[in-house]
């Protein structure tokens, strides 16, 4: 982090910063960020001085692969969390887990995505992957038929 002051000097503050980030990275009072996961992350100063905190977005993605971000609602339109969501594709499968918040990265090209959750029908989707997408799901329950009455002896 270089400061710059209104005198027009300049001064490398990156260790007397606070450093934040909003998950998937890591970073170092040098500076230094390590990926932990694929996706787009933010890294931020905790006030230097006088310093407004500043967020710097870092996308985290090997070169021509994308995020597929999965919304997964039951039928209605209400959000259902803890849905197990999956990508496959001819270079492998990916899974997003509830930590991620949906996203499926990194993906690319012709990309089955399968929504699953128990007491759900289980829903499919082919995708086209060229860019980022957003794809929505909305699952339908299961409907369990009432136990068949057993017949009373006499």
């Amino acid at each position: 982090m270089i400061a710059m002051f209104s005198d027009g000097t300049t001064r490398d503050v990156t260790a007397q910063a606070g450093w934040g980030h909003s998950g998937g990275i890591t970073i170092s009072k040098s500076g230094l960020i390590t990926a932990l996961n694929y996706g787009n992350f933010h890294v931020f100063h905790n006030n230097f001085c006088w310093l407004e905190p500043l967020r710097i977005p870092v996308r985290v993605m090997p070169e021509g692969a994308f995020m597929v971000t999965v919304h997964v609602a039951e039928e209605g339109g209400f959000r259902l969390d803890g849905a197990q969501v999956t990508g496959s594709s001819a270079s492998g499968t990916v899974t997003a887990d509830w930590w991620s918040g949906g996203v499926l990265a990194p993906v690319s090209g012709e990309v089955v995505v399968r929504v699953e959750k128990d007491g759900f029908v289980a829903q499919d989707k082919q995708l086209t992957v060229e860019r980022d997408e957003v794809v929505d799901f909305e699952l339908q329950r299961i409907l369990t038929s009432p136990t068949a009455s057993t017949a009373s002896t006499r």
